[in-house]
């Protein structure tokens, strides 16, 4: 017999890695999530629609808001997160992937980012910050007004980043990454419109 389902299939001496997986799914979102006032709350509600997932709306000119882990930072390189996003609105910036302080659009000095950026610019970014040293938007080919569901990957290496959409590799951050722990983060920005982020599927985990 076994004390646990763990030790039928890992012996005890083995550290289990962090994994988690959200599918934004039922009437509200899970506690686990924390909606953090970076200039002003996001208003979050589930879609009632097939596969519509969590709607996360930012209103007001600059106004800013995240749903973060509030500061429990379990994810440090080598790490890796999977999502299925979407921003409807080419002028508003949707962040999401992995973020220190869950402001991913600050480079403050204490700040760690590995996040894509949706709305900012032409095409859609890979941004990359650590501990403030630099701030790294590297361009993919997807048009930043491209309003379609993403598969969307962001691996953290050893001393890269890269960020996959749909299966094809679109940015790389070659020779840095983040050197700090980090958490699940999604932060949208209102940056000339409201910023609508939709999003179906979030997974997390160390590699």
């Amino acid at each position: 017999t076994f004390d646990s389902v763990y030790e039928m299939f890992n012996p005890l001496t083995d550290v289990r890695d962090q994994h988690f997986w959200e599918w934004f799914s039922g009437k509200q979102i899970d506690s686990r999530w924390t909606l953090q006032n970076n200039t002003a709350l996001p208003t979050v509600a589930m879609q009632d629609s097939v596969d519509g997932g969590l709607l996360m709306t930012n209103t007001g000119a600059g106004s800013g808001g995240s749903l973060v882990f509030n500061g429990i930072k379990q994810y440090g390189k080598p790490c890796s997160c999977v999502m299925v996003i979407k921003n409807t609105t080419a002028n508003g910036i949707t962040y999401a992937g992995f973020d220190r302080t869950g402001a991913p659009d600050s480079s403050g000095s204490s700040n760690s980012t590995a996040v894509i950026e949706m709305g900012a610019s032409t095409y859609m970014n890979l941004v990359v910050t650590d501990n403030g040293s630099y701030w790294d938007r590297t361009a993919t080919s997807i048009a930043t007004a491209n309003t379609d569901w993403w598969g969307v990957k962001i691996d953290v290496k050893a001393s890269s980043v890269e960020l996959t959409m749909n299966g094809t590799l679109e940015a790389t951050r070659a020779s840095v990454s983040p050197s700090t722990t980090m958490q699940p983060c999604i932060q949208g920005r209102n940056a000339g419109a409201n910023c609508t982020t939709y999003i179906r599927y979030f997974e997390a985990y160390n590699t």
